[in-house]
C-alpha cells in the first residue's frame, strides 16, 4: 500500500466530521447525499490499495485508517471478516449519542474502497455503533 496522502486523509477528516455533526432527531432525510459523498471519497482512496485478497485489503484499509489519524481500526476475525473501528474521528466527543449521519458515510465509505479494489461486490454490514452505546463499532465484510 502507498503511503497516505495527506491531502486525501484530511478531506475524508472533514467530510466524516461533518456527517457526525449533522446529528438531528427524527429521520434521516439527507442519506442519499451523505451515502454518495461516502462513496465519492472512497473511490479516490481505493486508488491507494493493492491487494486481490479481503483479508489483505481490510488490514491495509486498518494501516490506512489508523496512521491517517481517521480512528483505530483492527482485523479482530478474519473468517467471517471482521473489523473493529473505535475512537474514530467523527464520533470523538459524541458517545452515546445516536447519529445515523455517521453510520451511513462510513459504511458506504468502506464498502466502496472494497469494492472498488477488489473488483467485485461487497456486502458491509454493522453489527455493532459506539453512539448506539457499545464499546466500539463493528463492521462484518463478506464478498
Amino acid at each position: 500500500m502507498a503511503a497516505a496522502n495527506i491531502e486525501l486523509v484530511n478531506t475524508v477528516r472533514f467530510a466524516m466530521k461533518a456527517t457526525g455533526e449533522s446529528y438531528w432527531p427524527g429521520p434521516l432525510r439527507h442519506k442519499e447525499a451523505i451515502i454518495k459523498l461516502g462513496a465519492e471519497l472512497a473511490h479516490e482512496v481505493a486508488k491507494v490499495f493493492t491487494s486481490d485478497n479481503l483479508a489483505d485489503l481490510a488490514a491495509q484499509f486498518s494501516l490506512f485508517w489508523t496512521t491517517g489519524g481517521l480512528g483505530e481500526m483492527r482485523v479482530i476475525q478474519t473468517d467471517p471478516l471482521l473489523i473493529q473501528g473505535r475512537n474514530c474521528y467523527d464520533c470523538a466527543g459524541w458517545k452515546l449519542v445516536a447519529s445515523p449521519t455517521s453510520c451511513v458515510f462510513k459504511k458506504r465509505f468502506i464498502k466502496t474502497v472494497f469494492e472498488d479494489v477488489l473488483n467485485r461486490s461487497v456486502r458491509i454490514d454493522e453489527i455493532e455503533c459506539c453512539r448506539r452505546m457499545a464499546q466500539a463499532c463493528l463492521f462484518s465484510v463478506s464478498t
